[in-house]
């Protein structure tokens, strides 16, 4: 069954790639500036379904309060819920203290599986881990990235449930691109992924104020003089 990416080349993907690593900017967020695992995990957990600025001004607090998973695993609910109130959403909340009972009973998890079997944690928690918590070339890919990168390599919207056959072929895409990076530009990939979607790449595109918008498909339609191009020697016929 043919998809979309039929008519992408592997260099052109890889050009696009390489743009946004270097685009790169290192992000400057409380879990950015912390080497301690758990510390990212809070953050990770947190993030999925909160804005960046609410965990922002909310983590600090919350690793001042509970800097372990032994001292978060005692924390009483009232109390957690009245420190993370600005996050919202009580029962994420309370799993995340459940989490901190398991990582205590069972350690620290180290693996995709490992994370996985933590109450509300789900494949982009799990992969931004690996990735920045284990220093893992992994790629988290969550609707930013679906976005980004569905605009940027196939020059439309993302869709909100694909056909299984594109979505799987999208993924093997995505982990094929990450396949030779190292770990280092593995997070300069995502962070410029996630910057653009920050910024430019929204629901309603900004695409004339866009960094990318020479590479990308999507930026082509919307700003004239824009289009992808594919840097000399690189594979051009070499389809996905």
């Amino acid at each position: 069954m043919s998809t979309p990416l039929d008519d992408l080349s592997l260099g052109e993907a890889r050009a696009a790639r390489d743009v946004l690593i270097e685009l790169y900017v290192p992000l400057d967020y409380p879990w950015h500036r912390t080497d301690d695992v758990f510390h990212k995990f809070l953050a990770e957990f947190l993030l999925r379904r909160t804005t960046r600025v609410v965990v922002a001004r909310v983590l600090p607090a919350l690793i001042q309060k509970y800097p372990t998973a032994e001292s978060l695993a005692r924390a009483g609910d009232d109390e957690l819920l009245t420190l993370l109130r600005p996050v919202g959403l009580p029962t994420r909340i309370l799993a995340l203290s459940e989490a901190a009972r398991l990582i205590v009973r069972d350690g620290m998890p180290s693996s995709r599986d490992g994370f996985l079997t933590l109450p509300q944690v789900g494949e982009y928690v799990a992969d931004a881990m690996l990735l920045y918590g284990y220093d893992m070339a992994v790629l988290p890919v969550d609707r930013n990235a679906w976005r980004v990168l569905y605009r940027m390599l196939l020059g439309r919207d993302e869709v909100a449930v694909p056909p299984r056959s594109e979505e799987r072929a999208f993924r093997h895409l995505l982990t094929t691109l990450v396949a030779d990076l190292s770990p280092r530009q593995t997070r300069a990939f995502h962070g410029s992924i996630l910057r653009v979607a920050w910024e430019t790449c929204r629901r309603r595109p900004i695409c004339d104020a866009c960094p990318v918008s020479d590479s990308c498909r999507y930026g082509a339609k919307m700003v004239p003089h824009s289009g992808p191009s594919v840097p000399p020697g690189s594979p051009a016929g070499e389809q996905l």
